[in-house]
């Protein structure tokens, strides 16, 4: 053969173990990048699971004690409720709105009453609406309201005394001075006025608004 011949052959022996090996590692790269990728995407769905479990198991507990006030307080119902932004105004302010948090709504099945009508008014009702009642506890933890002596003109007034309240019961859950969402005790008698219950009841909302934040 040729010297030329022998060059060229040589060169392109070269060329193919290069464009061989060069296969190889991609082969062995991808396959590295792919069980890279299957280990991150698994970490990460554990941890997800893992922190649903938690997640679980800690409104699981919040449920037992709120559970627990509701029956030494005497309460028909307990809601939990959370401030959410609704729609943009042109001026890009926030409408907020509330709705009911229903994991954590704890009721006496053993005196359930027919009309939930309080369920659909609460879920994404306009802040504002309910302005009469949710500004009794902006500088307090908790207030007593007599639904009688609310605003014959609003509303929400009528609702609650189609579903037979007669006291609520209101606790703001709030993180660094930011209210997230409230606490509804609801009576169809009058208000039992534990102090004790309702410390109880704070140290929850603190608990529902690392849930909140």
């Amino acid at each position: 053969m040729a010297p030329n011949g022998i060059i060229m052959e040589s060169i392109l022996h070269k060329i193919l173990k290069f464009g061989a090996d060069y296969i190889a590692e991609s082969i062995v790269l991808s396959s590295l990048l792919g069980i890279v990728i299957r280990a991150i995407y698994r970490f990460h769905t554990n941890q997800a699971v893992y922190d649903d479990i938690m997640r679980s198991k800690k409104i699981q507990m919040l449920i037992t004690r709120l559970s627990a006030d509701r029956a030494l307080l005497g309460a028909s119902r307990i809601l939990v409720t959370r401030i959410h932004n609704g729609v943009k105004w042109l001026n890009k302010e926030h409408m907020n709105k509330l709705s009911i948090y229903k994991t954590l709504t704890i009721e006496d099945y053993t005196t359930h009453t027919k009309h939930r009508s309080i369920d659909s008014e609460l879920n994404d009702v306009k802040i504002s609406q309910l302005s009469e009642i949710l500004i009794q506890v902006n500088d307090k933890p908790f207030d007593i309201i007599s639904v009688a002596e609310l605003p014959s003109t609003m509303e929400f007034k009528r609702t609650l005394r189609q579903d037979k309240v007669k006291y609520i019961t209101l606790f703001k859950i709030e993180f660094q001075k930011r209210i997230l969402g409230y606490i509804w005790i609801l009576f169809s008698v009058d208000a039992n006025r534990d102090q004790g219950i309702y410390e109880d009841v704070i140290k929850i909302t603190s608990e529902i608004a690392e849930e909140f934040k």
